[in-house]
């Protein structure tokens, strides 16, 4: 009597019933071990028991490293993103003695006037530096229409702390009446 193909389908059968299936194998061939079944299994049997052990075994210890590993990527992303953030982090505290007078005197302006969120031209203006050091981002929204002289243009938070950290570094010199020190005035150009 030739097999029947549909002995297949325990490969898509889930962790708890292959488990089930490999502990009642094994338990069937430690009962009849220890004689604890009324009469003795014939070998045929055995061989049956051992072999849905080893393939109902494999497939619930494969199912089990799959889940373990689904379960991981979430804990692998947020220690990606931590390190992402510290080496950001990093890198502006390392740019801030580095930084022009014109770009301390933005940030500044900013700190001093706790606004982390401004608006600007479309090409950050004196900001655009700031920009391309990943200190200054671009805040408009997916499919936001914003002016091209009034773009909204944000500090990230974690730039930010960093900023009220280092104060002391910054310029705030900016008079009342002169245009925001990030805004290029019209006749400047």
């Amino acid at each position: 009597m030739p097999l029947s193909p549909q002995w297949l389908d325990i490969l898509k059968a889930s962790g708890w019933k292959t488990a089930s299936i490999a502990t009642a194998a094994a338990l069937l061939m430690y009962f009849n071990a220890k004689k604890l079944l009324p009469t003795p299994l014939d070998s045929w049997v055995i061989e049956i028991a051992e072999v849905a052990l080893l393939v109902c075994g494999c497939l619930w210890l494969a199912s089990v490293i799959s889940a373990a590993v689904s379960a991981s990527k979430p804990l692998k992303l947020r220690i990606a993103r931590y390190w992402a953030m510290r080496k950001a982090t990093r890198e502006v505290e390392e740019a801030i003695p580095e930084m022009t007078i014109v770009e301390r005197e933005i940030l500044g302006y900013l700190v001093a006037h706790n606004q982390r969120h401004f608006t600007g031209a479309q090409d950050g203006g004196y900001a655009n530096t700031l920009i391309s050091k990943r200190i200054v981002r671009f805040a408009a929204l997916q499919g936001q229409v914003c002016h091209i002289d009034d773009c909204p243009f944000e500090i990230p938070k974690h730039v930010w702390e960093v900023l009220n950290r280092h104060k002391e570094h910054l310029v705030t010199n900016h008079q009342e009446g002169q245009p925001y020190p990030w805004r290029v005035p019209w006749n400047a150009r």
